[in-house]
């Protein structure tokens, strides 16, 4: 079972989220990327909001049998109010093996262009 999220539900809006104790993981200038973890971890995807290239978030894909989604945060560019600067995926690991997380964006200005993934990211999940 996947999930698909989009990326206005459960939106948290202001400065940076409040990811507790999770390990943050920036993904700027990554495409493809393999993070190593332990059950119960949480965690955080963190990366630039691609709407200065025309994007958007059509949301994130990912087995919730393996992740569970926190929480979405939308971090308010502070020299811009009213822009999105970057966006923070917190997830917590629930049980062992390999699972992966795509994060895709759409052009809303343009409905005949395919969704594609914006980030990859192959999770190793080991036992506590």
């Amino acid at each position: 079972m996947m999930v698909f999220l989009l990326a206005g539900c459960g939106t948290f809006f202001g400065g940076a989220g409040d990811l507790g104790d999770a390990a943050v993981y920036d993904l700027d200038g990554l495409f493809d990327t393999k993070i190593v973890l332990e059950k119960g971890d949480a965690f955080a995807l963190d990366m630039d909001y691609p709407g200065q290239e025309g994007y958007a978030f059509e949301g994130a894909v990912f087995d919730p049998a393996y992740v569970r989604l926190d929480k979405y945060f939308e971090v308010k560019d502070e020299e811009n109010p009213g822009e999105i600067d970057r966006v923070q995926y917190l997830f917590t690991a629930l049980q062992a093996g390999s699972t992966d997380i795509s994060v895709k964006v759409c052009k809303p200005s343009d409905s005949s262009y395919p969704v594609e993934v914006f980030k990859s990211v192959h999770l190793v999940i080991e036992e506590d």
